[in-house]
Protein backbone atom coordinates (compact mmCIF):
# COMPACT_ATOMS: atom_id res chain seq x y z
CA UNK A 1 0.00 0.00 0.00
CA UNK A 2 1.45 3.32 -1.03
CA UNK A 3 1.18 6.54 0.87
CA UNK A 4 -1.22 8.89 -1.05
CA UNK A 5 0.70 11.99 0.03
CA UNK A 6 3.99 10.56 -1.24
CA UNK A 7 2.32 9.58 -4.53
CA UNK A 8 0.90 13.09 -4.94
CA UNK A 9 4.29 14.67 -4.30
CA UNK A 10 6.04 12.34 -6.74
CA UNK A 11 3.49 12.95 -9.49
CA UNK A 12 3.23 16.71 -9.22
CA UNK A 13 5.50 19.72 -9.19
CA UNK A 14 5.30 19.94 -5.42
CA UNK A 15 8.80 18.51 -5.13
CA UNK A 16 10.38 21.72 -6.40
CA UNK A 17 8.32 23.81 -4.01
CA UNK A 18 9.28 21.56 -1.11
CA UNK A 19 12.95 21.85 -2.10
CA UNK A 20 12.72 25.64 -2.03
CA UNK A 21 10.97 25.60 1.34
CA UNK A 22 13.61 23.20 2.68
CA UNK A 23 16.40 25.47 1.40
CA UNK A 24 14.79 28.52 3.04
CA UNK A 25 14.46 26.64 6.32
CA UNK A 26 18.14 25.64 6.18
CA UNK A 27 19.12 29.23 5.37
CA UNK A 28 17.19 30.52 8.37
CA UNK A 29 18.76 27.85 10.57
CA UNK A 30 22.22 28.88 9.42
CA UNK A 31 21.64 32.65 9.64
CA UNK A 32 19.90 32.64 13.01
CA UNK A 33 21.51 29.79 14.92
CA UNK A 34 24.56 28.11 13.38
CA UNK A 35 26.28 31.24 12.04
CA UNK A 36 26.27 33.22 15.29
CA UNK A 37 27.41 30.16 17.28
CA UNK A 38 30.32 29.58 14.90
CA UNK A 39 31.23 33.27 15.02
CA UNK A 40 31.25 33.09 18.82
CA UNK A 41 33.37 29.94 18.87
CA UNK A 42 35.95 31.05 16.30
CA UNK A 43 35.84 34.78 17.18
CA UNK A 44 35.59 35.70 13.50
CA UNK A 45 32.60 37.70 12.41
CA UNK A 46 33.36 38.41 8.76
CA UNK A 47 36.20 37.40 6.46
CA UNK A 48 34.82 39.32 3.48
CA UNK A 49 37.00 42.37 4.11
CA UNK A 50 40.34 40.61 3.59
CA UNK A 51 41.94 41.06 0.19
CA UNK A 52 45.29 41.30 -1.56
CA UNK A 53 46.25 44.09 -3.94
CA UNK A 54 47.52 42.63 -7.21
CA UNK A 55 48.08 45.93 -8.99
CA UNK A 56 47.39 49.56 -8.25
CA UNK A 57 47.72 51.78 -5.23
CA UNK A 58 45.36 51.19 -2.35
CA UNK A 59 45.93 52.80 1.06
CA UNK A 60 46.17 50.34 3.93
CA UNK A 61 43.06 49.77 6.00
CA UNK A 62 40.42 50.39 3.33
CA UNK A 63 37.39 48.13 3.26
CA UNK A 64 37.15 45.90 0.21
CA UNK A 65 34.16 47.71 -1.32
CA UNK A 66 35.95 51.08 -1.03
CA UNK A 67 39.24 49.65 -2.31
CA UNK A 68 37.47 48.12 -5.32
CA UNK A 69 36.28 51.59 -6.35
CA UNK A 70 39.88 52.85 -6.66
CA UNK A 71 40.35 50.90 -9.87
CA UNK A 72 43.02 48.61 -8.42
CA UNK A 73 43.02 44.91 -9.20
CA UNK A 74 42.18 43.06 -6.01
CA UNK A 75 42.13 39.43 -4.96
CA UNK A 76 39.29 39.02 -2.42
CA UNK A 77 40.67 35.92 -0.69
CA UNK A 78 38.59 36.55 2.44
CA UNK A 79 35.36 36.40 0.46
CA UNK A 80 36.50 33.14 -1.13
CA UNK A 81 37.30 31.58 2.25
CA UNK A 82 33.99 32.80 3.63
CA UNK A 83 32.10 31.26 0.70
CA UNK A 84 33.95 27.94 1.04
CA UNK A 85 33.24 27.92 4.78
CA UNK A 86 29.55 28.67 4.17
CA UNK A 87 29.37 25.90 1.57
CA UNK A 88 30.92 23.39 3.98
CA UNK A 89 28.46 24.36 6.72
CA UNK A 90 25.51 24.20 4.29
CA UNK A 91 26.65 20.78 3.11
CA UNK A 92 26.95 19.51 6.69
CA UNK A 93 23.51 20.84 7.67
CA UNK A 94 21.90 19.46 4.51
CA UNK A 95 23.55 16.07 4.92
CA UNK A 96 22.47 15.88 8.56
CA UNK A 97 18.92 16.79 7.57
CA UNK A 98 18.85 14.13 4.85
CA UNK A 99 20.14 11.49 7.26
CA UNK A 100 17.58 12.58 9.86
CA UNK A 101 14.66 12.35 7.43
CA UNK A 102 15.83 8.98 6.10
CA UNK A 103 16.06 7.66 9.65
CA UNK A 104 12.57 8.97 10.43
CA UNK A 105 11.19 7.42 7.23
CA UNK A 106 12.77 4.04 8.01
CA UNK A 107 11.32 4.11 11.52
CA UNK A 108 7.90 4.91 10.11
CA UNK A 109 8.16 2.06 7.59
CA UNK A 110 9.10 -0.37 10.37
CA UNK A 111 6.13 0.60 12.51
Amino acid sequence: MTNPIRAFIEQSGVTAVLAVVFALALRSLYDCIVGPILALIFQVVDLDGFYAVLSGDVPLGLRYDVAAQTGAILLPWGKFLSDVWDLAIWFAIGWAAILFFRKMASRKDQA
